[in-house]
């Protein structure tokens, strides 16, 4: 009677111990802390009166020279992080981390990079836990500067816009000299046609196009907006725009905005300034 006595009380103290540790350690593995992204960031404006401005990620492992990239870890909750940035000599440290990548970089030579992250071990529900985890990853970077640098969304696209369909015609994006990558007849509405300049490419995507053009002989006055232009027609509003490839390449999908310096409207708060507009451009590559 004794001995199932005690037998019964080291089963209950067996279940309850399994009951407990499931209860406080849900998961049967331990998270990763040490995995990390690698990105570069843009301002993007998300009102039509330009006065709401947000940072956004752009998460890769492909980059340009000269870029300024981040560096930051999934799991926020280790106390401390190493960062081994290639060959540099002393490791970084810090939670996140911006490292600038000077012409310096070899394009055909990725970059090793390594987060540490250490923590306070959880032995409870991890009796082999250390409380370190290291993770390593590679970035590539592309030079500018190099006239065979071709990623996938250079080419000629035919299509069209959401003004009007009907109306079909022809893009190209394309390399024009050292860090000057150029988008040739984006609008065709612009009154002098000019090449408009890219920001950023990554592989099958851009992110920025800048453009200031449409030239005239004379200034035209705007008293009720206290100023005058005679070379600006149109600015593309270099951070609300982007455009990528899909369907394996073949099609893309260009998004801007600008404002026409030949058009004024009543903004939502009552003021007066040039003309807003949001086109969409659809086509399919054809080189």
């Amino acid at each position: 009677m004794k001995q199932l006595i005690w037998t019964l009380t080291i089963s209950f103290f067996i279940i309850s111990c399994s009951c407990d540790r499931e209860e406080t350690c849900p998961n049967s593995k331990r998270p990763t802390d040490a995995n990390f992204i690698a990105y570069i960031t843009r301002t993007v404006v998300d009102d039509e009166l330009l006065t709401n401005y947000r940072t956004e990620k752009i998460v890769t492992d492909s980059f340009v020279t000269y870029s300024d990239v981040f560096f930051e870890p999934l799991d926020t909750t280790a106390e401390s992080y190493e960062w081994q940035v290639g060959t540099e000599a002393k490791p970084r440290t810090g939670k996140r981390i911006k490292v600038g990548f000077s012409s310096s970089v070899v394009p055909s030579s990725p970059i090793k990079v390594t987060c540490i992250a250490k923590k306070k071990p959880d032995n409870k529900c991890f009796p082999n836990d250390n409380g370190i985890d290291s993770i390593t990853k590679f970035i590539y970077f592309f030079d500018y500067k190099k006239e065979q640098y071709k990623p996938p969304i250079f080419g000629k696209y035919y299509g069209y816009d959401n003004k009007d369909t009907s109306i079909k015609y022809t893009i190209e994006i394309f390399y024009k000299s050292p860090y000057n990558i150029r988008i040739r007849n984006i609008c065709r509405e612009c009154e002098t046609p000019e090449d408009a300049g890219i920001y950023q490419i990554i592989g099958s995507k851009f992110y920025g196009i800048s453009y200031l053009g449409g030239q005239d002989s004379q200034y035209k006055e705007y008293p009720e907006l206290g100023t005058s232009f005679n070379n600006n027609c149109w600015f593309w509003q270099f951070n609300r725009s982007y455009g990528r490839l899909s369907n394996e390449g073949k099609e893309i999908y260009i998004e801007y905005e600008y404002r026409n310096y030949r058009q004024i409207e009543i903004r939502p708060d009552g003021s007066k300034y040039f003309k807003y507009f949001k086109t969409i451009f659809k086509g399919t590559k054809i080189n």
